[in-house]
């Protein structure tokens, strides 16, 4: 078998030190070097695996194999023939969603927890499924279960709840607030103890994550850690076509503000 079939849902993305190889049907990402790249560009264009290595140098040849190897025992690709080179259609890298906004980060406060009660609703109106609130102040659990409340009867799929940690958010405070819970998806403690992070389980049905860090003011956007990487189809999709940190995505600030679109004129609330 002289060639070597790289699977559609395998899309690689090069970066500048290293690259990356996303498995879209696994969500799976796996860090590669460089010099894969230019060998998988290489498989794709239909270049033989004798081609290659001539083209690579003999000294290169073990290489060579290894990353074939590589590739092998991934699951991101196999050999084959020249016939069945061709017999496998390429992915669809289209990407439309009808949702006017698809995510929302909203900064909030005590003072203005009520008028949440608005805006979710119109959030909702545009299409919106994923949203997070930003609070930059400890929450008592009867704010908590306003906020709950406030996505009852919504099409909004999820959100998440950012604020400072407070000694009594033990773990009977977070099995109070799963009992109520229906779409919540992650909390996210600052100022804590320690860092760490639970993911939902049997029990308790969202993540926990606790951060020693404090957060005053919202300028997470644009740090980039692996823990962000997200490898599903309509992401990675979304990515290519668009830039995916602003298509269809709105922040508010904690005046009413609006970021992105002026919606319903300069202010949310």
């Amino acid at each position: 078998m002289k060639y070597f079939k790289i699977f559609s849902n395998c899309i690689v993305v090069k970066g500048h030190k290293r690259s990356t190889i996303c498995d879209l049907q696994r969500s799976k990402v796996e860090l590669i070097p460089n010099d894969l790249v230019f060998i998988i560009e290489e498989l794709n264009k239909k270049s033989t695996i004798p081609k290659i290595k001539k083209e690579y140098g003999f000294q290169n040849k073990t290489i060579i194999e290894d990353y074939l190897s590589f590739l092998e025992d991934s699951e991101f690709g196999f050999y084959c023939d020249e016939d069945e080179f061709d017999r496998f259609p390429v992915l669809n890298k289209s990407f439309e969603v009808p949702s006017l906004i698809t995510n929302a980060v909203i900064e909030a406060s005590i003072t203005n927890l009520n008028k949440l009660d608005n805006l979710i609703p119109k959030l909702d109106k545009l299409g919106c499924k994923e949203v997070v609130i930003v609070f930059y102040e400890t929450l008592l659990i009867d704010d908590f279960f306003k906020i709950f409340n406030y996505f009852k009867n919504t099409r909004i799929k999820s959100f998440e709840i950012t604020c400072k940690y407070n000694l009594s958010y033990d773990d009977e405070f977070i099995l109070k607030l799963n009992s109520k819970v229906s779409q919540l998806t992650q909390l996210t403690f600052f100022s804590a103890k320690e860092n760490m992070i639970y993911s939902w389980n049997d029990k308790i049905s969202f993540d926990r994550i606790y951060s020693i860090n404090e957060l005053k003011s919202f300028k997470s956007c644009g740090i980039i850690d692996s823990k962000y990487f997200n490898s599903n189809l309509p992401k990675v999709t979304e990515a290519i076509n668009y830039n995916s940190c602003l298509y269809k995505k709105i922040s508010i600030s904690i005046n009413g503000e609006n970021k992105k679109l002026s919606l319903y004129g300069s202010k949310f609330w």
